[in-house]
């Protein structure tokens, strides 16, 4: 018993240490003195809002700053995709925890881009008098259309990637949860043993270890699905600006 109570014990230090270095983190991000009071007082973790229902479109996915970034290097190619915009990208929706995953999402995009690309690399051939200008603009045109397509693929993985992590991880906090009310009630078991003299005291104890270890593994999974929906926003980049921006 004096070995399981130090060990518990040993691990408040540790969290203690994590909470506040959190708490410093976000006071200077809203721009506070690290010890600032900020008034948290929630004994829980929030709950989470059903998943944003605002899809990917052009619009969303031309929020990030690495595909707008990744569009103002080729507009700087200087070869004429005035008239390709970067929100030419196709609307696709959220749905669920399925996303915007289906089976002809691969042929979508691909069509998207094929179109995309023909429009900017066109004025190219079209327009060039030299062939080895065209060449040089070509072989230029194409490496910044690449590494556009590469950015906008990454943007995708990205929200794919905080889809699938909040999906499966819902199905393991489910998981846990069944196994800590089996754990419960196997305590519960040891303790009604223990009061009619057919166990020791030892296996009770040896119950509690198991049920406050699986307690401590729902609240670390129930953050990091909290951390994973953090990341689903931030590949989305983000929708709260729009929100406190009336005119954007």
């Amino acid at each position: 018993q004096e070995q399981i109570v130090a060990a518990t014990e040993s691990l408040i230090p540790v969290l203690e240490s994590e909470l506040e270095t959190v708490r410093h983190e976000l006071a200077v991000l809203l721009g506070r003195p690290p010890r600032a009071d900020l008034g948290l007082s929630a004994d829980a973790l929030p709950d989470r809002n059903p998943l944003p229902g605002l899809g990917l479109p052009s619009e969303l996915i031309g929020k990030r700053p690495d595909i707008r970034a990744a569009f103002s290097r080729l507009e700087s190619a200087d070869w004429g995709v005035s008239a390709a915009r970067a929100n030419r990208l196709p609307a696709i929706t959220l749905a669920g925890s399925a996303g915007y995953r289906s089976g002809d999402f691969s042929d979508l995009f691909n069509n998207w881009f094929a179109a995309f690309a023909g429009g900017l690399l066109a004025p190219l051939i079209d327009g060039g008098s030299r062939s080895a200008e065209v060449d040089r603009s070509r072989a230029a045109a194409e490496e910044q259309l690449a590494a556009y397509r590469e950015t906008v693929l990454q943007a995708l993985r990205e929200v794919e990637n905080a889809l699938v992590r909040e999906e499966k991880q819902a199905d393991y906090i489910a998981g846990l949860r069944r196994q800590l009310t089996a754990a419960e009630n196997a305590l519960g078991q040891a303790r009604l043993r223990f009061r009619k003299g057919e166990i020791e005291y030892l296996d009770v104890l040896s119950s509690l270890n198991s049920t406050q270890s699986l307690e401590r593994e729902l609240l670390i999974a129930e953050r990091d699905i909290l951390r994973y929906r953090v990341a689903l926003y931030r590949a989305l980049a983000g929708s709260w600006g729009e929100e406190e921006d009336g005119d954007r």
